[in-house]
């Protein structure tokens, strides 16, 4: 008797594990379909309205539908539909009309770190319609993950190799990000920051694994640095890093070669 309560028990927790791992969803724009994670959908009222408010994260891969969604969030505005099951297979469809992005930010990059990469997404609405059992043809292809520690930075002629954080980044105009960066090449960044309202164009390439091949492309427009910041402990023995903040007038994603 013991041995079949045993069986059932087994059954069902071997049940319940792949219930979970069968859910998913999915953000749709512009005829493109991206996996999405952590998905939390708010309904609120305010003002004699309902009020839809979404967020979810991307992962950064190689999704070549990466490009298209990513494009169609920087409008700020437009038309997105959520899919996502809440047991099996089956597709429940949100479509969020007139939506207004809030945020599209690029999750820090840490060289010392082994964390997935991801934009993290919110926008909101007031027109929402939804399905059930909506038609959606799940993706199968696996996409290789972009991971924090994976990248690699060039800005103007600036030494850019001993970056070791940098961001998060937000996705609007003249964003402020923060870098931190090997004491070393302290010099040739303070006489950029000198040179005042002087700014410079680079790129951040977010690269796979095995640090040859490339993911995703970003194009970093108009770059200022905005401040310098050095802390000397004479009893650590700590790497020696500063940090500097950076104005970044626009970031545009790049189709990698």
């Amino acid at each position: 008797m013991k041995h079949k309560k045993l069986l059932l028990l087994l059954f069902l927790f071997v049940y319940t594990l792949t219930g979970f791992a069968q859910r998913a969803a999915y953000l749709q724009a512009d005829g493109q379909n991206v996996a999405i994670n952590n998905l939390l959908m708010h309904d609120s009222l305010g003002g004699g309205k309902i009020h839809y408010s979404v967020s979810f994260a991307i992962p950064v891969n190689n999704d070549p539908a990466f490009v298209a969604v990513l494009n169609s969030l920087q409008k700020m505005t437009g038309n997105f539909s959520v899919f996502f099951t809440r047991n099996g297979a089956v597709f429940t469809e949100r479509q969020y009309r007139g939506a207004t992005v809030t945020q599209v930010q690029l999750s820090k990059l840490d060289a010392s770190a082994k964390t997935p990469v991801r934009l993290e997404v919110k926008f909101s609405t007031t027109q929402v319609t939804e399905q059930a059992n909506a038609s959606f043809n799940q993706p199968l292809k696996k996409f290789t993950p972009s991971i924090s520690n994976s990248f690699s930075i060039a800005l103007g002629n600036l030494p850019a190799s001993r970056i070791a954080v940098m961001g998060p980044i937000d996705f609007k105009p003249n964003a402020l990000v923060s870098l931190e960066i090997a004491g070393v090449d302290m010099d040739a960044w303070r006489k950029q920051f000198s040179s005042v309202g002087k700014k410079l164009n680079g790129n951040l390439l977010m690269l796979a694994p095995n640090l040859a091949d490339k993911l995703q492309q970003f194009t970093l427009n108009n770059v200022e640095l905005v401040s310098i910041t050095q802390s000397v402990d004479a009893n650590s023995e700590r790497i020696e890093r500063f940090m500097v903040q950076v104005r970044i007038e626009s970031v545009s994603l790049t189709p990698t070669k």
